[in-house]
């Protein structure tokens, strides 16, 4: 049976400082249990791009749903670029190198954080 020790949902993650941003990683790590996850999920506003994938999400999701979802994506969201350069980058320095995975779950990026045995 799975444990869950620290799950950090921050739909704003993209408005911190990246001092900030890094300080929430390397927090993470110490309280992180060895072999544990910590889960990040922040907008992304990449998944709006077509007038299909809209429709998929309220179809999913229904109106008011979707459309707070895209909302909240664009003002506090990075793009994929940024998750796969500057995130990547910040994530490669700190103490989870290696051992992290980023994915677009729906509306969200999910940023999925490992600490190693």
């Amino acid at each position: 049976m799975a444990k869950i020790t620290v799950i950090a949902d921050f739909s704003a993650f993209a408005s911190l400082s990246q001092y900030a941003q890094r300080t929430v990683f390397d927090e993470c790590y110490r309280v992180l249990k060895t072999g544990r996850e910590a889960w990040i999920y922040d907008g992304c506003p990449e998944v709006f791009t077509t007038a299909a994938d809209r429709r998929k999400l309220n179809e999913k999701y229904g109106f008011l749903v979707s459309r707070l979802g895209r909302r909240v994506s664009m003002l506090h969201g990075f793009t994929g670029e940024e998750y796969q350069t500057v995130i990547k980058g910040m994530l490669e320095q700190t103490a989870f190198k290696g051992h992290y995975q980023m994915a677009l779950t729906d509306i969200w990026m999910k940023i999925t954080l490992k600490k190693r045995k």
